[in-house]
């Protein structure tokens, strides 16, 4: 397989991985949206080890301030997120109701994931694993350049 058919196969497959989450995420539609929130308000707080601000959800999602915040009011209103203000900056923080109901939805998640992951025998599993991190953090740090690039740094 030549390096280009690979690629494409790679970009296929991640493309494919793409809309199983969103098939996911309508599946539960009643807290699919909810889930893909809070689930990503928290993965980035893990990555960057701070809960993160207003302006940089517009940032990374392309969404404007102001559209951020009418997203985020239902969760507010909801209790299960809530704005601190420090300064001039909002950063966005779950509640612990918030952080219950992202349990639970990660929980009913990962059972579906384990399901699937029960094809693979170990040594497969952990091959998969091994590579889709190594290609995920390498696609991430190409994304990461290329935004740099973008605003001239």
């Amino acid at each position: 397989m030549t390096e280009r058919e690979s690629a494409e196969r790679a970009a296929s497959m991640i493309l494919r991985a793409r809309d199983c989450v969103r098939r996911y995420k309508n599946h539960t539609r009643e807290h699919g949206k909810t889930f893909m929130i809070l689930g990503g308000l928290r993965e980035y707080e893990s990555r960057t080890g701070h809960p993160v601000t207003i302006t940089e959800i517009a940032r990374h999602s392309g969404l404007a301030v102001p559209n951020v915040g009418r997203l985020l009011k239902p969760l507010e209103e909801a209790g299960l997120l809530r704005r601190e203000k420090q300064g001039r900056t909002v950063h966005v923080a779950i509640t612990p109701q918030g952080d219950a109901l992202l349990a639970e939805q990660r929980e009913d998640f990962l059972r579906d994931v384990t399901a699937s992951l029960s094809a693979l025998d170990e040594r497969e599993r952990d091959i998969f694993l091994a590579c889709g991190e190594k290609l995920l953090a390498r696609l991430e740090e190409h994304l990461k350049n290329q935004s740099a690039g973008d605003i001239g740094c």
